[in-house]
């Protein structure tokens, strides 16, 4: 296991965002090989490759570049409370090193009205 990555999902509060839900931190290059049960990355995983195709393969990984690109709001899942959403993924090699690390600020818009905390 050369990477370990890991997810946190922020909801917004009025100005602020809190954290509402974080995955284990699981091997990178497992979960690209789709061997990683993990319902909530199989989802992100679907979402990429709605956004980006070719960032999806097995490792090895020597670079990827997603910008500015629109999502479907059709392959986005109902599960989460509409709302804005700051998602961050920590990808960290074998010395706990940071190796990547990415952001994005998403506005969820979903079925389900409820939000988080009420």
């Amino acid at each position: 296991n050369l990477f370990q990555v890991e997810v946190l999902f922020n909801y917004r509060y009025g100005t602020i965002f809190r954290q509402v839900m974080k995955t284990p931190r699981m091997d990178f290059c497992m979960i690209m090989k789709n061997s990683v049960n993990n319902p909530i990355m199989t989802e992100i995983i679907k979402i990429a490759e709605v956004v980006e195709k070719s960032v999806i393969h097995e490792c090895p990984y020597t670079d990827f570049l997603i910008n500015n690109k629109p999502v479907e709001i059709d392959s986005l899942p109902s599960i989460f409370p509409q709302g804005d959403y700051r998602i961050t993924m920590n990808i960290t090699n074998r010395k706990e090193e940071q190796m990547m690390f990415l952001e994005f600020i998403v506005s969820w818009y979903s079925s389900e009205r409820h939000s988080f905390g009420k």
